[in-house]
């Protein structure tokens, strides 16, 4: 019997473009799945622009009252999911690519015996008038591998490749790990490196979606202590390493120092160019977070940053 697909779609007040999603989940030529979209109480038109849709594959569900964006992710998987294997798609973003379910399926079925955690294939970053920002793609040369959990966590140190929206994954292991247990910016990150430690992960060769970025996404409007809150989900992989016994405690702590390093960068980075007085900010970096203003990385940036500036 074919596997059971959930594509749960949760939303809050997407109206522009909900209808996009749930049209490219509803265009997999994969059989059996169900499309949930989790409606978290929205003030907008979503309940009637999605009327419309007929086909008995589509589920939608009102949350009342509003749960919040990671509750809302936690109860799509735990309550309303019946898949054995679920993608989690925002009410922004979309899929490109029809067969990508069918080709991770088939993924799971040919490596059965290889206890696959989730499938990941790649993505475009897009903003909102259509510019290409970015790609996420496996650096990988053939048009699948399976990599070990504990390599997929070593490679993540050394370039990011993740997107939450082309990542297909196993429920019930999910379920196990207290999926999506913390409410902060990179639950899904949090989540799915842990997951990665208890099994294998199936990567594929080919972009499948797209990360719409138009500005009011929650990553890119955060404040500041927001996003250093956020690091709480770097810790939080290192401990679970080692409770697992997966990592040692040596290569544990490395991952964990040059992964938070990595993310304060970005952080300090997007704070700089948008500071009125840059020396100041320099200073609150170089006293409250020393291990990062001398982390090459952060140093390599700032130098490349003040040089474009005199240029420009």
């Amino acid at each position: 019997m074919d596997l059971r697909i959930s594509i749960l779609i949760p939303t809050y007040n997407q109206p522009l473009y909900i209808k996009r999603s749930v049209d490219s989940a509803l265009a997999q030529d994969y059989p059996n799945i169900e499309v949930i979209v989790s409606d978290d109480s929205s003030s907008d038109d979503t309940k009637n622009i999605l009327k419309e849709i007929t086909d008995k594959r589509f589920i939608y569900i009102r949350n009342n009252p509003r749960l919040g964006r990671v509750a809302n992710y936690k109860t799509c998987l735990y309550k309303y999911s019946t898949g054995s294997w679920a993608l989690n798609l925002d009410g922004d973003d979309y899929l490109t690519d029809s067969h990508f379910i069918s080709d991770a399926v088939n993924l799971i079925k040919s490596y059965n015996d290889k206890n696959l955690v989730f499938v990941q294939a790649g993505g475009y970053l897009i903003d909102i008038d259509g510019n290409k920002k970015g790609q996420r793609m496996p650096e990988i040369k053939t048009e699948h591998c399976i990599v070990s959990g504990k390599q997929y966590i070593y490679d993540f140190a050394k370039k990011r490749r993740f997107l939450h929206l082309t990542s297909l994954y196993n429920t019930a292991t999910a379920k196990n790990i207290d999926f999506y247990r913390y409410d902060i910016l990179s639950t899904d990150l949090e989540s799915f490196l842990r997951l990665a430690l208890l099994g294998n992960v199936a990567l594929l060769n080919k972009n499948v979606g797209v990360w719409f970025q138009h500005g009011k996404n929650t990553s890119s409007s955060s404040s500041i202590k927001k996003k250093l809150e956020n690091t709480l989900w770097i810790d939080s992989v290192r401990n679970f390493a080692l409770q697992t016994k997966t990592l040692t405690k040596f290569k544990a702590n490395i991952w964990c120092y040059i992964v938070k390093q990595q993310e304060l960068t970005g952080y300090f980075m997007v704070e700089i160019s948008g500071s009125k007085n840059r020396l100041k900010t320099l200073w609150w970096i170089f006293v409250h977070y020393p291990a990062t203003f001398f982390f090459p990385v952060f140093v390599k940036k700032l130098i490349d940053y003040n040089f474009r500036q005199l240029l420009g």
